[in-house]
Formats: structure tokens, sequence, C-alpha cells
């Protein structure tokens, strides 16, 4: 077997003339419609991906939302997230919450003007024998603490307090990150 043979078949495109290639490249990139042909590729690349997706923004593609963790099961999840941080050997995490969360009924809403005041009445929508729920709000929480155990440095701390804040949408003012010795 010839060095050509091998050559032709572990070459990406043998049958190219890479001189041809080499031309037409040139020619384009020393024309003076080249900034404006790049231009309308890049737009066309940029806005492609939003054109032809294949999505619509109706009801039936929205996502289904995952149920509401309870603040015990948060701070589960997040200790054994944490625990796999390059540096960390062991997390725990603690999660204060501002509220408790609350269910959200239907209300049936009636105002009436009488002698000039207003009054609003306002009832709870009941159907085959309960409150009709709209929603459940999830506790917000107010804070976190993580106590880790590995390696005390700053980048580790960051990590941390980066993961937690992504997790539960906190700023990093709130969430405190204290090694464990």
């Amino acid at each position: 077997m010839s060095s050509q043979d091998s050559r032709e078949r572990t070459s990406f495109f043998p049958r190219i003339d890479r001189a041809r290639v080499k031309d037409a490249l040139s020619r384009l990139f020393h024309s003076r419609y080249a900034p404006a042909a790049l231009f309308f590729l890049l737009l066309a690349l940029i806005l492609l991906p939003r054109s032809c997706s294949g999505r619509t923004d109706g009801a039936e593609n929205a996502p289904v939302p995952e149920p509401a963790a309870s603040a015990e099961e948060l701070e589960t999840r997040l200790s054994g997230l944490l625990s796999r941080v390059s540096g960390v050997r062991t997390a725990r995490v603690m999660i204060a919450l501002a509220d408790t969360g609350r269910t959200v009924y239907a209300e049936d809403v009636s105002e009436a003007d009488a002698d000039g005041r207003r009054t609003v009445d306002r009832k709870t929508v009941v159907a085959g024998g309960g409150a009709v729920r709209v929603t459940t709000l999830s506790p917000r929480p107010a804070g976190a603490v993580v106590v880790y155990t590995g390696t005390d440095s700053a980048a580790v701390r960051l990590a941390l307090t980066s993961a937690v804040s992504s997790a539960t949408g906190l700023g990093s003012d709130k969430i405190t990150v204290l090694h464990g010795g």
C-alpha cells in the first residue's frame, strides 16, 4: 500500500483540491461584499434557532412545574449536591423560611355602591363539596447556612455560595458558608 493511498483514507476531505479552495476563500475575503455577507450570515445563524426550533409558545408545550419541596427536602438535596463540589468532603445545609407558604382559593368578588360607600363582598368558590384551589404557593427561603468539611479556601466557599444561590434564588448576602474543621 502506498503512502498516497493511506493519506487518501485518513484525510478528512480527500477529493477537494486545496489550491482551489484556498483561491476561492481568498477571493471571498478580499471582495468588497465580504463584510455584508458575513453580517447576513451571522444574522441568519442567530435567528435560525429561534424561528426553526419547531416549538410554539402554546400551553401544550409548557413545562409541568415540579411540586414544591419542603425545607427539609431542599436541605437534603442541597447537602447531597454540595458534597460533590471539588474540595468538599461533607456539607450540611439549613434553610430559614420567610413564610410557610399558602394555598390560594378561587373567590367570587362582588362590589356594590350604597349611600356613597363602596363595599366588596368576597366568597370562596365551592364545587364538589370543597373549595376550589387555584394554586399553592411554596414557602420562600429567607436565608441559608452551609457548614462543610474539606478544603478551606475562598474558591470552595464561592462555589458553595453560587450553588445555593442558584438553587434557592437567594442573594449571596443571605447565604453563610462556614468551614467546620
